[in-house]
């Protein structure tokens, strides 16, 4: 059984450690895009992503049975992440209370300002994003920084325990 995600979402929201997550348990290969500056996957990503989701989405699906992807959002790209399940993988949004995940996300080193805007990006086009994202929309992280497992959101992705 094939699984293919991309998995953005709220900063801070647990989107690579559940990629990690994933990985180390159910065999998972995990794309980090966030990780890869400068390197030929994320070159290739940038490069047609933006012109048309299949070329990416073509080699990541052959690439490995089990692959997950997680990226930030990109503001303006809502309509080019949700192409992507036209063509074998399977967006998801990973949300949480934003006050919550902003101190989360300033505890951390070396966050740029522009992950700041990213959290403004977000809350003015909030409503649009959860109504595209529909059922794949995750609350994984609460105002308290209760955070969802990670056995809990792979059940909601029903995602079977590895091997198959």
């Amino acid at each position: 059984m094939s699984t293919h995600l991309l998995i953005s979402g709220v900063p801070a929201c647990g989107k690579t450690f559940f990629g990690d997550w994933l990985r180390d348990t159910r065999g998972f290969v995990h794309i980090n895009m966030e990780d890869w500056h400068n390197t030929a996957p994320k070159q290739f990503w940038d490069q047609t992503w933006k012109q048309s989701t299949r070329p990416f989405a073509d080699q990541i699906t052959r690439l490995h049975p089990r692959v997950v992807i997680t990226v930030g959002y990109p503001v303006g790209m809502l309509a080019t992440m949700m192409s992507f399940d036209q063509h074998g993988i399977t967006p998801w949004w990973f949300d949480g209370n934003m006050a919550t995940a902003r101190r989360e996300w300033e505890r951390r080193e070396g966050r740029s300002s522009a992950n700041i805007q990213q959290f403004a990006d977000i809350e003015s086009n909030r409503t649009q994003i959860i109504s595209a994202y529909g059922s794949h929309v995750i609350t994984t992280l609460e105002s308290d920084a209760k955070r969802m497992g990670c056995e809990d959101i792979a059940n909601r992705l029903r995602i079977p325990a590895y091997p198959l």
